[in-house]
């Protein structure tokens, strides 16, 4: 049961009547009071609930270290891409349109024209990656980038979000691709969208809800 003294008491620390000067009371003052009065006894009669809510929103203001809690041995952890010496993105990609006008072109033409291929399986190899959705990499940033733009939609519709639905769209962005990733390597855990938010500057809040016990 509520005790609306206590309800005043709070609301009287909150604003102490000596912070603010003695003015009369506005029409807007005086229906916001009352629409208050609604609500506590709403609550008090029972016909009113007050529910709190967690709720996933963008924060400007808000700073974290998003590499603080990296960790290789997660399934879900997105691997910065290691320097290496083997053929650019560039190249490969040159080598599949050599093959694509011609099928029977050699590996000493491919080598030719790009030096940084050295064996015919790195192009075999890039054209399976590319005909499954891409690299490992590439499929948990997109899903990553796919999540972002589905959260803007839902805040621009200001709808609540929790994690588990950033986690299930996570999943939904995975199984769209010709060859989705398998669980042991991507399974939208919570350290993912733990990231996610850290990255996206995504931060949670808690929220309180009035609704009538009709509205449940």
């Amino acid at each position: 049961m509520i005790n609306p003294t206590n309800v005043i008491r709070i609301l009287i620390q909150k604003y102490p009547v000596s912070s603010y000067p003695s003015t009369s009371s506005t029409s807007e003052e005086e229906d916001l009071a009352h629409q208050l009065v609604q609500v506590i006894e709403g609550c008090r009669s029972s016909s009113l609930l007050i529910e709190t809510l967690v709720d996933l929103d963008f924060d400007d203001n808000w700073y974290s270290d998003a590499d603080d809690d990296d960790n290789d041995d997660d399934p879900d952890y997105l691997k910065s891409p290691q320097k290496s010496d083997g053929p650019t993105k560039t190249a490969l990609e040159g080598a599949l349109r050599l093959l694509k006008n011609n099928p029977r072109t050699s590996l000493a033409t491919i080598k030719s024209k790009y030096p940084s291929i050295k064996y015919m399986y790195q192009v075999n190899r890039y054209m399976k990656q590319k005909e499954s959705g891409g690299s490992r990499n590439a499929k948990i940033a997109k899903i990553r980038n796919e999540c972002l733009e589905i959260f803007k939609e839902a805040k621009e519709n200001h709808l609540i979000v929790h994690d588990d639905d950033v986690q299930r769209w996570a999943l939904l962005v995975n199984h769209s691709f010709p060859e989705p990733l398998p669980h042991h390597l991507f399974s939208g855990s919570a350290k993912f969208v733990t990231r996610w938010k850290k990255q996206n500057r995504v931060v949670s809040r808690k929220i309180t809800k009035i609704v009538s016990i009709f509205q449940r």
